[in-house]
C-alpha cells in the first residue's frame, strides 16, 4: 500500500506547554519567541501590544473561533508568523464546559426538568474532550510546517485522597486531562519570592536540551533557539492529523441500528428516572406517524427523534 517511508529528519516547530500562577511571566515567556500569532482568551497580552514579536492577535474564548483562527493561520497566514500561542488553554476549556452546560440546561427546561439541578454527563464531557483534541490536532499540524506552538495554562493543585480528606501532593496544568502528552516540552514557571527572579522547572523535554527536574533561570526562546534554527533547514513534514480524523470518522458514519439502540437506551433511562412518561414518548412518535421504535426506517427520522427527546 505504500504507507511507510524511510525515516528522515523533518522541519518541526517546538511544541511547549507552559503553566504557572498569576503574574509569573507565562505570556512574557511566549512573546520571546519569533513572530508570534496570539490567540488570547484572557486579554492578558493587552499590556504587550508594543512587543515587536507579536505580529497577529485574536481575543476570544470561543473554541469555534479558536479552531477557525488556527485554520486561517494555516491557510491564509502561514508565511506571516513563526509561533502560535494560545493564552490560555484554561479559559478555552472552561468556556467549553459552560457552553455544554447551557445546552444541558436548555434541554432540561424543554423537558420540564429543573435546569439548575442538571450537570454534564459523560456524553458532554466526551464532546468537550473531542473538540479540545481536534484543536490540539490543528496546532500540531502547524508544528509540522515548522511553526512553534505554545500552550499556556493556569496552575492548579494536584490532590490525592488520604483517609477522608484530599491532600495536596503537587501542582499541575489547569486544563483538560492528559494535555501534556501533546507537547515536546512541559515547563512550570514560578518566581522566587526572595530574589524576585523568574525560573522554569522542566517536567518534560523531548529535545534533550534539558533533563527532567532541571531549573532554568529566566527561560526564553534563546534556551531552545538552536533546536528551532536547525529544524528550519529541513523539509516540512506531511502530517495532517485532521485529515486522518476525517478518514477515521467514516468508520463512525450514522448507522440506523446503532441510533435506534441509543434511543432505546436513553428512553429506558428517562422512563426509569421519570423524566419522560410512556404518553410523552407516544406523543412524539405520533408526530412521525409511527407507533414504536421498530417502525423507524431512516436515519433522518432517528436524528429527529433524538432531538425531540432531547438526547441528541
Amino acid at each position: 500500500m505504500g504507507l511507510f517511508s524511510k525515516p528522515r529528519m523533518e522541519k518541526r516547530g517546538i511544541k511547549i506547554l507552559v503553566y504557572g500562577g498569576t503574574g509569573v511571566g507565562k505570556s512574557w515567556f511566549a512573546l520571546t519567541f519569533p513572530r508570534v500569532a496570539v490567540i488570547d482568551t484572557e486579554d492578558g497580552t493587552s499590556m504587550y501590544q508594543d512587543n515587536p514579536n507579536m505580529v497577529q492577535r485574536l481575543v476570544t474564548t470561543s473554541a469555534v473561533d479558536i479552531e477557525d483562527a488556527i485554520v486561517e493561520l494555516k491557510d491564509d497566514l502561514i508565511n506571516e508568523f513563526d509561533t502560535v500561542v494560545v493564552d490560555s488553554e484554561t479559559k478555552m476549556y472552561e468556556n467549553l464546559q459552560h457552553s455544554a452546560l447551557v445546552v444541558v440546561e436548555r434541554r432540561a427546561r424543554k423537558s420540564g426538568r429543573d435546569a439548575f439541578s442538571e450537570g454534564l454527563s459523560l456524553k458532554e464531557w466526551g464532546k468537550i474532550k473531542l473538540i479540545h483534541k481536534r484543536i490540539n490536532s490543528r496546532l500540531i499540524e502547524l508544528a509540522g510546517y515548522g511553526k512553534n506552538v505554545i500552550m499556556i495554562t493556569q496552575l492548579s493543585d494536584e490532590k490525592q485522597k488520604m483517609g477522608d480528606e484530599f491532600v495536596k501532593i503537587g501542582e499541575k496544568p489547569n486544563g483538560i486531562k492528559g494535555i501534556e502528552y501533546d507537547f515536546d516540552i512541559v515547563m512550570k514557571i514560578y518566581i522566587d519570592k526572595d530574589t524576585n527572579q523568574r525560573y522554569g522547572v522542566i517536567e518534560k523535554d523531548r529535545t534533550s536540551t534539558y533533563q527532567i527536574g532541571d531549573i532554568v533561570e529566566n527561560p526564553s526562546f534563546d534556551n531552545w533557539k538552536h533546536i528551532y534554527d536547525n529544524s528550519q533547514k529541513l523539509e516540512s513534514s506531511n502530517i495532517n492529523l485532521n485529515k486522518d480524523i476525517d478518514n477515521d470518522s467514516n468508520v463512525f458514519e450514522d448507522d440506523l441500528d446503532t441510533m435506534i439502540l441509543n434511543i432505546r437506551t436513553a428512553l429506558k433511562d428517562k422512563l426509569k428516572t421519570k423524566t419522560l412518561s410512556n404518553n410523552d414518548i407516544m406523543n412524539v412518535l405520533t408526530k412521525f406517524n409511527i407507533k414504536s421504535l421498530d417502525e423507524i426506517k431512516t436515519v433522518d427520522i432517528a436524528k429527529s427523534l433524538l432531538l425531540e427527546f432531547a438526547i441528541a
